[in-house]
């Protein structure tokens, strides 16, 4: 599994912590509703995005998990939020 390193607390402001959080809600709640295990690399990397790791194959993941387009969108825009950030200062990583 190939990730950058970020350091999240540079990037995440309390409104994008919240969107994060139901992005993550939401997935849960797909897995739970379609009979998918609720632990699974989508939901693994979702999580590894708290601690500073941004994983290559997130959206391919999400995609061929089938999750609804709304869901992607959100996982496409934290994407992008963190790869800009990247792409200015370099990759960093989260002290927790």
């Amino acid at each position: 599994m190939n990730y950058k390193r970020f350091n999240r607390h540079e990037i995440f402001n309390s409104d994008l912590m919240t969107f994060h959080t139901q992005t993550i809600r939401n997935v849960e709640d797909y897995c739970l509703n379609n009979g998918v295990k609720m632990f699974n690399s989508v939901t693994n990397m979702l999580s590894g995005i708290w601690d500073g790791y941004l994983y290559d194959s997130l959206l391919e993941d999400a995609k061929a998990m089938n999750l609804p387009y709304e869901d992607l969108v959100r996982i496409e825009t934290t994407i992008k939020l963190i790869e800009d950030h990247i792409k200015v200062n370099g990759e960093s990583v989260t002290l927790v």
